[in-house]
């Protein structure tokens, strides 16, 4: 594909989300698991709750759910997380537990109104991730039915919009299974022409890292398949991360501020360096990986004192050939936000080719609305051909969108 080719693809979101529908697990869901499925029920207080298993309530009335994995469940933490309240005009954040779930922003699961958005925006493609579902849930096979059931539904209904400007990602979420995980790759991947897999940089299985045998038939999977992997965080639930270990989970309020900003760079700097010093990248050349949501500002810094350590102990670590930034400038790529002001550095520092950007929309933190007036304004110091690359270009080498 040349550069005048991709060019008519100009900005591409490489992260946003869709909202899941109330009821589409269980109209997409396998038979045997139908009555358990999550799904919003209307209750005679006319307020919408989140019934079945696995994930949080939507409303204060009942406690948490079996198998959810969280500790936040409340009306405040769901509709934060859908960007319910930003979407009522007058809705306080902190007391949204008189909003419907189906009060949210019509684009989170509307295909038509997020087309609109998108025009309105000057955005050309989004590839999308989850919601609700970035939450694992720990019973791995009914994890994995949730999964399949948000994939068909996303394959047939979401992106039947365009699918020439809508793409999606299979949700695997945490990897319980390996078996069942590689098998709903290639599912998706084969029947629905998914761009990447969904992986939270957490670890599901306690007993197993990132540089561990384990997780060596997902590698080879999505290499052999050629699909990108994209390891998006969740700000706080009991999977095995910093959230867990640095008892950021609970409800304080320095807790539920601090959580994102921690846990997601934390989580994913053990990620690349798992998948770096553990050798995965010398034995999956051809595997593409982008760290999503989790800012850009720590790379540098991260890689640096990782090719310093090297440069006197590489010896340690035989398997790993190259210095530990060489691989990530063969296979990585790292999302900013918008408003980064270090990211024109990075680009310079990384190369400009390995640099993404992502919306997060409609979620409550999005940069919404004039993310690419935002975006203009942080790279404008940069070279046209490298201001191109970051808008767009990038992500389409990244997950292999083809042209128009």
């Amino acid at each position: 594909m040349t550069t005048e080719t991709k060019a008519k693809r100009r900005n591409i979101d490489a992260d946003g989300h869709y909202v899941e529908p109330p009821f589409a697990i269980p109209e997409y869901i396998e038979p045997k698991y139908r009555d358990a499925a999550p799904r919003i029920v209307q209750e005679d207080d006319g307020k919408e709750y989140w019934r079945g298993r696995g994930w949080w309530d939507y409303n204060d009335k009942i406690g948490p759910q079996s198998g959810g994995g969280g500790q936040r469940q409340n009306a405040t933490a769901v509709a934060g997380l859908a960007g319910i309240a930003r979407w009522n005009q007058g809705a306080d954040i902190g007391n949204v537990q008189d909003l419907n779930y189906t009060q949210m922003n019509p684009s989170a699961n509307d295909p038509a109104a997020r087309l609109k958005v998108m025009d309105e925006e000057e955005i050309d493609v989004c590839v999308l991730f989850p919601t609700l579902n970035l939450q694992w849930i720990n019973d791995a096979e009914y994890h994995m039915a949730v999964n399949r059931a948000l994939n068909d539904w996303l394959a047939a209904e979401y992106l039947g919009g365009d699918r020439k400007r809508l793409y999606g990602t299979v949700n695997i979420v945490g990897v319980h299974d390996i078996g069942l995980a590689c098998a709903e790759v290639e599912r998706c991947v084969k029947e629905h022409g998914f761009k990447a897999v969904f992986l939270r940089p957490c670890h599901a299985n306690p007993d197993a890292r990132w540089w561990s045998d384990y997780y060596d038939p997902l590698w080879a999977t999505c290499q052999d398949l050629d699909v990108a992997v994209g390891f998006h965080p969740f700000p706080g639930d009991t999977m095995y991360g910093s959230a867990r270990y640095f008892d950021m989970i609970g409800p304080g309020a320095a807790q539920v501020f601090g959580r994102t900003p921690v846990n997601h760079p934390v989580d994913a700097m053990q990620l690349l360096t798992g998948l770096i010093c553990g050798a995965k990248l010398e034995q999956f050349p051809k595997l593409r990986f982008a760290i999503l949501e989790s800012g850009g500002g720590w790379l540098i810094t991260l890689l640096e004192r990782l090719d310093g350590r090297y440069e006197h102990l590489g010896h340690t670590i035989p398997d790993v050939k190259m210095e530990p930034s060489d691989y990530f400038r063969r296979q990585g790529w790292i999302s900013f936000d918008p408003e980064e002001a270090v990211l024109p550095l990075t680009s310079e520092w990384i190369g400009a080719d390995r640099i993404i950007w992502g919306s997060d929309f409609p979620h409550p933190d999005a940069f919404y609305p004039k993310f690419i007036e935002m975006l203009n304004g942080k790279i404008g110091s940069l070279t046209p051909e490298n201001q191109a690359r970051i808008r767009g270009l990038n992500a389409l080498d990244f997950y292999k969108i083809p042209a128009l």
